[in-house]
């Protein structure tokens, strides 16, 4: 019921919206904790998240919305909508939450600022020292992805997005979400 109350306020105040959501994920990700595989509370939990990171970035709170984030992320996995059932280090988890945040502000066509430059910069540095690890190559890739939908100019993040997608394709042949990415 927080949850709905939650979205419903948030619309109209973000502000006032945002305290009942985080009361919200908080139950959610306590259910979840008691029930791992509870798919309903998973969708809530989601579902609640997404009202919370739209509230956070009207208010231009993206840096709380990646701690608000954090905990989310540590039970839902994005990368499982591409198929992807891969470890998460922490460092994935926060590339993820930029990736949830940029996809936000580019719905709100939010121009490219310090922020997203930010999220670029976190991610590469990541990469610097991983970057064999797929799972970080994917969360890096959609961030890359988003965050070139807001800015043409910017098309060297769309290259290494590509790049990106090019080297999962050849982890994992099989896997047509990751492989249907890679420009022709």
């Amino acid at each position: 019921m927080q949850a709905l109350l939650g979205a419903s306020i948030a619309r109209e105040e973000p502000a006032r919206g945002v305290p009942l959501l985080r009361r919200a994920i908080r139950q959610f990700l306590d259910d979840l904790r008691l029930a791992p595989a509870n798919v309903d509370a998973l969708a809530l939990l989601v579902d609640t998240s997404n009202h919370l990171v739209r509230a956070d970035v009207r208010l231009g709170r993206e840096t709380e919305a990646v701690i608000d984030l954090r905990d989310v992320l540590k039970v839902y996995d994005p990368l499982t909508m591409i198929g992807l059932k891969l470890e998460r280090p922490t460092a994935v988890r926060e590339i993820q939450a930029r990736a949830w945040i940029a996809g936000e502000r580019t719905s709100f066509s939010k121009a490219v600022g310090a922020w997203d430059l930010d999220a670029a910069r976190i991610a590469e540095a990541a990469l610097d020292v991983d970057l064999e690890n797929p799972a970080l190559e994917a969360a890096s890739a959609q961030l890359y992805d988003l965050l070139s939908d807001k800015s043409k100019p910017l098309n060297s993040w769309k290259q290494r997005a590509n790049g990106l997608w090019q080297r999962l394709a050849l982890k994992f042949p099989d896997n047509p979400a990751v492989s249907n990415r890679v420009p022709r």
